[in-house]
């Protein structure tokens, strides 16, 4: 029988590096695996991505991992084209590898379009945006500083699609709270200004991006606080991921949600810079049950059990949730959290 980690390698083979040490029957499953993915991805309007999880049949879980093959609409096998039909399974050294279809919706950044009232201390689980209220409004992560120990400055960690404007923002644009609304465009409400932000490639499809996320600097004098709404204070990061977790977003407050697959990989619908909504590809991310909705991006995630923070919400179907891994981002922006 075919393990978790067997199938994990051969997901990990076919999207971050084809290892020349490998064996060939491993190696050759993941550039078979490289091949339908990549054909899916052109030729499927219904493909959203894969991953590793458990394997289910008619909603009821088999106990058993699966790679598994997510959609945005299931449809009989008799109704789909043959080149776009998921094998039922793949072989690796003789041993054959499940392969689930699973329908999840229409993954998509998740900002809403109406403000929220001023609140001081500033602090997780905030509405923010920017002026260009165009972009949306997301929620306020957390705070975090510098692993340079020259840095003293105290920063705001979110979406970059919340604070970077999918790529058009540059370095001092102010950050709002409340973000403004209309005409509404007080100087009092700016809190931070943008400082780093890993950007996305919009130009090419199926490049893997690893973060979405950005860090804005506290401007002097503004009251901050690190607890979270309801939750308080915020646990030490974790690279290990947790069954069940929690979040606070400025749209929905607290909520809970399963881990279904801690490795997925494939398509967020995105705001294009240039107008019109574009498919940015993710991998490593963390797909679950539905906790959130519109303005809940950039909140903070936490292990439901004991408050350590594990990722950053960005993104959300009529079905799932997604967040993405906090180590990525700590190990990218090069921050780590802040403490008073």
């Amino acid at each position: 029988m075919v393990s978790r980690r067997d199938i994990k390698r051969v997901k990990r083979l076919a999207f971050e590096t084809l290892d020349p040490k490998c064996d060939p029957a491993t190696r050759k499953a993941a550039e078979s695996l490289r091949r339908r993915v990549a054909r899916w991805s052109k030729e499927s309007p219904d493909f959203v991505g894969v991953g590793v999880a458990e394997q289910t049949t008619k909603g009821q879980k088999k106990g058993a991992p699966a790679l598994k093959v997510y959609v945005r609409k299931k449809r009989a096998r008799n109704r789909v084209p043959k080149s776009r039909l998921a094998p039922r399974f793949l072989t690796v050294a003789g041993a054959r590898i499940p392969i689930d279809v699973e329908e999840i919706g229409n993954p998509r950044t998740e900002v809403e379009y109406y403000t929220h009232e001023r609140r001081r201390p500033v602090g997780p689980g905030l509405g923010i945006g920017r002026k260009d209220e165009a972009w949306g409004f997301g929620t306020f992560g957390c705070l975090v500083r510098s692993t340079d120990a020259s840095d003293r400055s105290v920063y705001l960690l979110s979406c970059a699609h919340v604070l970077a404007a999918n790529g058009l923002g540059r370095n001092g644009d102010p950050i709002y709270q409340p973000a403004p609304e209309g005409t509404r465009r007080l100087a009092d409400n700016i809190i931070a200004r943008l400082a780093r932000y890993q950007p996305f490639d919009f130009s090419t499809p199926d490049f893997p991006h690893a973060i979405d996320a950005a860090i804005a600097r506290l401007e002097p004098g503004v009251a901050r606080s690190n607890l979270i709404p309801y939750y308080g204070a915020i646990g030490p990061p974790k690279t290990s991921q947790p069954k069940q977790v929690r979040m606070f977003g400025a749209a929905t407050g607290a909520r809970v949600g399963d881990v279904l697959d801690p490795h997925f990989y494939g398509d967020i619908e995105f705001d294009h810079p240039q107008g019109g909504r574009r498919k940015l590809r993710f991998e490593n991310i963390v797909y679950c049950t539905k906790y959130s909705d519109n303005g809940d991006s950039g909140a903070v995630v936490l292990d439901a059990e004991d408050g350590g923070l594990v990722g950053l919400h960005f993104a959300g179907s009529e079905s799932a949730s997604f967040y993405i891994r906090i180590g990525a981002i700590f190990s990218i922006l090069q921050v780590e959290l802040w403490r008073p």
